[in-house]
């Protein structure tokens, strides 16, 4: 009971300023700091990045550690060394290590008596590569437009007054740009189907 007493205070601390468990910090170079961003756009983004803190902070830092020291600078074996000191480590904010926490994910997904635990596995490790890789790959809908003229976009005209091939164009991108968004609404409810599988 006496040490609860100290290491409360510490516990608050770490979660509250040092590593806060309370707050989404979200890092994309699609979500622009001190932009305006609508909620459908930041709903998407803040559960992504849950999903990449998750791969990156919680398996990352729990997941198979010291296996792998190759793959880990001395900086970050440092880091860990300092985390692993008592006290210290409450003041100590998690490091990030993507590859450790996909090595963590792979070593999941062999677990021969954990079914439950292996279907997690695979949907956090197909959320994470779609989020990281795939979709950031996707060429954008919209990257010929430069290829046309004022003329045919209309420019000082009516709202509309498009000529043919731009409007081709335009429709075309559109199609691009609803699949896109249902494949994004896709993983979207994957994430939400596999949320109670997010705890190390």
């Amino acid at each position: 009971m006496r040490l609860r007493r100290f290491t409360d205070p510490l516990a608050y601390i770490h979660n509250r300023w040092i590593s806060p468990s309370h707050r989404v910090t979200i890092n994309h170079p699609e979500f622009s700091r001190g932009q305006y961003h609508d909620t459908d756009c930041i709903m998407m983004f803040a559960m992504f990045q849950l999903l990449v803190d998750f791969v990156e902070l919680e398996c990352g830092t729990f997941g198979l550690c010291g296996v792998y020291p190759f793959e880990h600078s001395r900086w970050q074996r440092m880091y860990r060394v300092m985390g692993d000191i008592p006290i210290l480590g409450w003041f100590v904010p998690p490091s990030r290590n993507a590859l450790r926490g996909l090595h963590h994910l792979r070593w999941a997904m062999k677990l021969p008596d954990m079914p439950s635990q292996v279907e997690h596995a695979k949907a956090v490790f197909r959320l994470y590569k779609f989020w990281k890789h795939e979709r950031p790959a996707r060429p954008d809908p919209f990257d010929d437009a430069e290829g046309f003229t004022d003329e045919e976009e209309g420019r000082g005209k009516k709202f509309g007054d498009w000529s043919p091939r731009y409007s081709e164009f335009l429709k075309r991108a559109g199609e691009l740009e609803d699949k896109y968004n249902q494949e994004d609404q896709e993983y979207l409810h994957m994430l939400i189907e596999i949320r109670c599988g997010l705890w190390t």
